[in-house]
């Protein structure tokens, strides 16, 4: 049977056939119930139901997920052939790769060239002031990030990440996040609005913290949620999209190696109306 999207039965077979189906769905034996709640929204607007959120892992998702562990055993095997003055200039290149594509899906101008020199200084140890320093630091160092335990950790990779890049008017006004109102549009009506108050924003990273070391959930699952979740609450007024990306990536490098991780946005990029249209 086809695994159909509540909002589509909704429309289909009416409010009770639909009800009757999350139920189900939520209970049902193949389910994984997260301790992330998300507000409802309907029609640009915030609704007053809390929903947890939960996946059920159908046999498509099980498929992908072998995938991708077959693949990157694969990937690991295959690097270990290469020599070394090979593996770090493609290393590079894919970093070019992924941060072009990160920039590509904000909308922010740039050029493989201008990445390139950049990430050259990085490697140099050049004390660089250039656009996109943190950014190529940040990706050349990605084994480096550590699992994240406390919610100041967002917001230091939020500093070394984009802060540099983030105009004045767009900067955390909070203690460590954004304390006013934020929404995402996409030119015609609002798609998202952000979790409110910076306190409830600590508290839903602070839930996230714990959900990230949950080892009930298998780990790429885990990480796509944590991705989601944190798009969700959305803790900064710019550069969500981007640190929200190198979260996964620092825990995929851990989990995979870096070779997959680094393509994370690369891959976002070819989907990117795949990728919106599933976070909305």
């Amino acid at each position: 049977m086809e695994y159909e999207k509540l909002t589509k039965l909704f429309y289909k077979k009416g409010e009770q056939f639909a009800e009757e189906e999350y139920k189900k769905r939520i209970n049902s034996y193949g389910s994984y119930l997260t301790p992330l709640a998300v507000q409802g929204f309907r029609k640009g607007k915030l609704t007053q139901c809390h929903h947890s959120l939960f996946y059920v892992n159908i046999p498509y998702l099980m498929q992908l997920n072998n995938k991708v562990l077959k693949n990157s055993s694969r990937i690991s095997s295959l690097i270990a052939k290469l020599p070394q003055y090979i593996l770090e200039p493609y290393f590079h290149k894919m970093i070019v790769n992924e941060a072009q594509s990160n920039n590509e899906i904000e909308g922010i101008r740039s050029t493989k060239k201008e990445l390139e020199s950049v990430l050259e200084g990085v490697n140099r140890s050049e004390n660089l002031n250039k656009r996109f320093t943190g950014l190529m630091k940040t990706y050349l160092f990605i084994d480096d990030i550590e699992p994240f335990k406390t919610v100041r950790d967002f917001r230091e990779l939020y500093d070394d990440l984009v802060s540099k890049e983030i105009e004045s008017s767009n900067e955390p006004d909070g203690r460590l996040f954004r304390k006013g109102y934020v929404e995402v549009n996409n030119g015609l009506s609002v798609t998202h609005i952000g979790v409110s108050t910076e306190d409830k924003i600590l508290e839903c990273l602070n839930t996230l913290i714990t959900y990230l070391e949950d080892d009930e959930h298998p780990e790429l699952y885990r990480y796509m949620v944590a991705h989601y979740f944190y798009e969700y609450v959305h803790p900064f007024y710019d550069g969500n999209g981007r640190t929200g990306r190198l979260l996964v990536c620092s825990y995929l490098s851990r989990y995979l190696e870096r070779y997959s991780a680094i393509t994370f946005s690369y891959a976002v990029n070819k989907n990117k109306n795949k990728y919106y249209k599933a976070l909305e």
